[in-house]
This record gives C-alpha cells, structure tokens and sequence, in this order.
C-alpha cells in the first residue's frame, strides 16, 4: 500500500517541520503543485507567512523569499551572494519606472521606496525565522561580533561544499574578499551564519543599488526595520515561554548590526540612536541594585524611607540593596546588557579609528551608547572609601 505524503495528518506532518528550516519547506514545496501547496500552509503555521494569496497580488514577494531560501542553503558558495544580488536588483530596476519626465520622479522615488522596504522586511525578518525555541545561557553568552578574517563560510554541513568550491572559484575569491568579510570558523551556530550572511548580502546589494539609483532609501529603511525588530523582541522577551528565544534574537540582531557597520552601511550615529532604544528591552535597570557598605546603603534608605528596598549581606559589611524583587533577573539581564554594549562599542571604536582621518567626529555621537554603559558600570562601582 503506498501513502501519499500529502495524506498524512497536517498534525503530523506540522510536527516533522519543527525540525525543518524555512528553505527546507521552500524546496520542499518545489517538488510538485500538490506539494507546494501543503508547503506554503506549513510555512504560513510555522512563520506566519502568507504565500499562497501574495502569488497573485504580490510575485515580488515571492522573488524575495525564493532568494531567502537559496541563500540560506547555497550561501556558503563565493559565487552565491554577488548572483543573488544581480537578480534581486534587476527584479526591483524592472519594476522601478524609469520617465524623462520629471512630473514621474515622485513616482519614480515611491515606487522603489515601496519595493526596497517590502525587501528589506523579508530579508530582515529571515534572519530571524529559525532562533531556537529554547537556549541555554551558554548558547547566546557565545555570540560575539566576527573580527577574524578566514577565507569562505564554515557551515558544519557545507564545510566539504566550501572547500570544493574554493578550488574551483579562485578569480571569484579575489573580488568577493574585497566586499565579504568571511565569519570567523568558531561561529557554527545557523542563527550566527544567517545574520552574517544577511550582512554580506545587503552590503553587494549597496553597492549595486548605488549604481542604478540616485540615493536610494535603503539605508534609512534599514534603520525603521532595526527598531521594529527591536520592538518585537522586547514584547517577546516577555513572554515567560520565549524570554530565552528573544535573548538569543537580541544578540543576533547585535551581531548583525556590527556586520552593516564594518560594512559602512550604519554609521556611528545610526548605532547611537539603536542605542537609546535598547534600554526598552530590558525589565530591570542597573540603578534596581546598589553595592556597598551596610552603613552607608542604611543611611540612603533613611533619606528615602518609601522605596526601602531589600538588602542583602554579601560578606562582612558588605551588602547589596536590591529594589527589583527578581535579584537573579537583574543579574542576567545585566550580563546580557554588558555584552551587547561592548559588542557595540567595540565595533563603533573600530570604524572611529578607521574614519579618524576622514571627518571630525562629534562627541555626542556616542552619547546614549556611553550613558549606557556607565550606568551599568555605576551599579559595581557604588563603593566608597573607609
């Protein structure tokens, strides 16, 4: 007896794509009409993606979540990015009138501006479609922005795949190497690998836009897309069954931040204005918990006798005043804040000694990310000389 595959339960077969990534169901459904239907219905239970109507109102998104899919399984080749860059902008120039006229450089200037934030949107939120559901702390304390120079992608199950390919490929090698910083071999997280991809990709995508176009919006759109991001993680963050999920999404979005700005795609000012939006996330602040001597924290609560707080001994005279009620929240939410901010700094430190020749740099430029910083710090330097 032979069992169709699109007769099995949608229950079961819902079950089996858990463990299924966004391109696996894409080339799943590729296989047959029938089969692309049940794909595209498990895509939308899963991701919330609707590409059953949009195939008529909207092949453009189509076009772009096809190239999600084949960037995500054939991304580690050399050649992959730069081609999946050509086509993308070929589809939106195709699309984008182009008059003499001036009367249509308005709608010339809608028309892309329409076409480049429904295509950041995807490719964006792609980087997002496969966080795990659950993660340890040890998984997300590992993600760091890459600063190491190594020559391809290493993707666990591509690795043979890249080495082939860099035998094969050593004049694309040389032009990729000027726009593609390779990830560092350590990172071989599939979370890790898409970001950094992603930002690979929109900086060749820059460069051809650029071309075509006179000042496209990308870049500012990049930035609304970033703080929307944002804002869905911090209503996912509190939600007790995803807060480990919008952890691990947090520094992934980080990391892919650090990437657009090696890349030149964010400036220094563009990380500052992600900054002051990033307290937002977080339920604790670092001012909920106060270090030092038990006399003087005693001497603060009798100045303050409506927030007490709770004290805590640590050792000796040494105490802790804790206004949150969860101490334990406040101690992981500031080691996550801790190492995002130096991820930020770190890079931003990088493209100021990079552009310290080129321009002056105003000292605000920094000013919400170094307010944050020293405000984490104060929570650990609260102690006063006997």
């Amino acid at each position: 007896m032979t069992i169709i595959l699109s007769d099995l339960p949608y229950e079961l077969l819902f079950k089996v794509a858990q463990h299924l990534t966004f391109s696996d169901l894409w080339y799943f459904g590729t296989c047959s009409k029938s089969l692309r239907r049940l794909a595209w219905e498990l895509i939308l239970t899963k991701y919330q993606i609707n590409l059953i109507r949009p195939k008529v109102i909207n092949p453009f998104a189509q076009l772009v979540h096809a190239a999600v899919a084949y960037l995500e399984r054939y991304g580690h080749l050399t050649t992959t990015i730069q081609s999946v860059a050509n086509h993308l902008t070929v589809a939106i120039n195709d699309r984008t009138p182009h008059q003499d006229d001036n009367d249509d450089i308005h709608g010339m200037a809608a028309t892309l501006d329409f076409l480049l934030d429904h295509c950041l949107a995807i490719l964006i939120d792609s980087i997002f479609l496969d966080l795990p559901s659950t993660c340890s702390d040890h998984q997300w304390n590992q993600l760091s922005p890459p600063f190491y120079d190594q020559q391809y992608y290493t993707n666990p199950s591509t690795s043979s795949s890249s080495s082939l390919a860099s035998s094969n490929t050593s004049s694309t090698t040389t032009t990729m190497n000027n726009n593609v910083t390779p990830m560092n071999s350590s990172y071989d997280t599939s979370t890790t690998c898409a970001a950094l991809r992603m930002a690979d990709f929109l900086s060749i995508l820059d460069s051809i836009l650029n071309v075509l176009f006179v000042a496209p919006p990308h870049r500012r759109l990049l930035m609304s897309h970033l703080h929307r991001v944002l804002v869905q993680l911090t209503k996912q963050y509190r939600k007790k069954d995803q807060s480990e999920t919008a952890k691990m999404g947090l520094r992934v979005c980080i990391l892919f931040i650090c990437r657009l700005v090696q890349h030149g795609l964010l400036s220094v000012s563009d990380v500052n204005a992600f900054a002051r939006q990033l307290p937002e996330f977080f339920i604790t602040q670092p001012s909920d918990v106060q270090f030092g001597r038990l006399g003087d924290l005693y001497d603060q609560n009798d100045d303050d006798d409506d927030d007490e707080g709770t004290i805590y001994t640590i050792g000796g005279n040494i105490v802790m005043r804790m206004e949150h009620p969860r101490w334990q929240l406040w101690f992981q939410e500031t080691e996550l804040r801790m190492m995002i901010l130096l991820d930020l700094v770190r890079v931003v430190v990088g493209q100021l000694h990079d552009q310290r020749q080129d321009r002056h740099l105003d000292r605000l430029d920094l000013h919400h990310l170094t307010s944050m910083l020293q405000d984490t710090f104060a929570a650990f330097s609260a102690f006063k000389p006997s």
